[in-house]
């Protein structure tokens, strides 16, 4: 447990008003999760006292009691700014939790100013009674989510500034294959960074190379280290050519070939169902037929995104054209089953190329 004085968990404690209000159980578990440890007597006149100081910084606290006469403390601001209402607070609780936990916690001090800003323009209306309950009902599994050490965080806010400044780059060292993408292709070649990209639970930073009317994506945790090279480059319409060519994927991975195809598949009816609830792809269409199943239709190319994603369904789903994916999703099957049926040693296999 860390060990503060007096002052110093005063101070904590001011400052935990300015975000919102305050109930001793509240207080203690907020306290305790930062690995603090204080009585809930000490607590109280901490809070006490608080109450009988704030006034000469212009502020002041308000004491009110609820269920089985609890106390909760609230400070109040006498600047009011724009007028928010009960779904923008909602709004500000939501995108807290749901963030990615990978990029908030160690970012929890800049998420804590947001809502300190916040909470200064919301504190004289009864919209922050609910907040600290409000925050209990949230709850994010962050299934999937990427796990990114601090180098990758410091390495996302590089990007974020070298974009800005359409410095070009080049990649000196480089990990795995998340996208088709080799390390041939990326490593000691300059490249225009265009694009932060979040895409299932992972973010991936889009390039531009030279002259080429290609995108290469790249997944954060894959860029080990970079240099910033002095020259520039003129982006041009970055967002026409970013969105026509993820149009033609689908996901973000490199697609095997230059073929676009019309994509047909069948999904038994509970995960048809479920399918169609969800956003997959721009062209995607759902119909439902006589026999209660579900006709999924596409057009994209085929890369290891699609090859998998189909795979997810298990035996609710069926490739019924076009014959290469088909053809492609069975050779996968197979080798998957012979994984099992054969004592033979697992490899990696982390590419998709066509023919493999």
């Amino acid at each position: 447990m860390k060990d503060l004085t007096k002052t110093e968990l005063i101070l904590k404690i001011y400052n935990r008003l300015h975000m919102r209000p305050v109930t001793i159980k509240s207080l203690k578990v907020w306290l305790e999760s930062t690995d603090i440890d204080c009585s809930e007597r000490s607590l109280y006149r901490y809070l006490n006292d608080l109450t009988r100081n704030v006034s000469q910084l212009g502020e002041e606290i308000e004491v009110t009691y609820g269920e089985n006469n609890q106390k909760t403390w609230k400070l109040i601001h006498f600047k009011i700014g724009e007028t928010l209402d009960e779904r923008d607070i909602n709004s500000l609780y939501m995108f807290f939790c749901f963030a990615p936990d990978a990029l908030k916690r160690p970012r929890t001090r800049s998420f804590e100013k947001f809502e300190k800003i916040l909470y200064t323009q919301i504190s004289k209306n009864d919209l922050t009674a609910n907040v600290n309950s409000t925050l209990s009902h949230l709850h994010n599994t962050n299934f999937q989510q990427c796990d990114y050490d601090d180098e990758s965080q410091i390495l996302l806010d590089n990007f974020i500034t070298i974009i800005e400044n359409k410095n070009q780059i080049e990649i000196t060292d480089f990990q795995y294959d998340v996208t088709s993408v080799t390390a041939s292709e990326v490593l000691n070649t300059p490249l225009n960074p265009v694009k932060i990209i979040f895409h299932r639970g992972a973010i991936h930073i889009c390039f531009c190379c030279g002259s080429a009317s290609d995108l290469i994506v790249l997944a954060l945790e894959q860029i080990v280290k970079i240099k910033i090279l002095d020259s520039h480059f003129a982006s041009g319409d970055v967002d026409l050519r970013f969105n026509g060519i993820l149009r033609n994927r689908f996901g973000i991975s490199t697609n095997i070939d230059d073929q676009i195809h019309d994509i047909e598949l069948e999904f038994s009816e509970e995960t048809g169902n479920f399918v169609s609830m969800h956003f997959w792809h721009h062209s995607q269409k759902l119909t439902k037929l006589p026999s209660g199943n579900y006709l999924m239709n596409m057009r994209c190319g085929i890369n290891r995104e699609l090859v998998g994603w189909i795979m997810m369904w298990m035996s609710n789903v069926v490739v019924m054209q076009p014959p290469v994916l088909r053809t492609i999703v069975q050779r996968k099957l197979t080798n998957s089953l012979q994984n099992y049926s054969d004592n033979v040693k697992l490899v990696s296999n982390n590419t998709f190329l066509q023919g493999d």
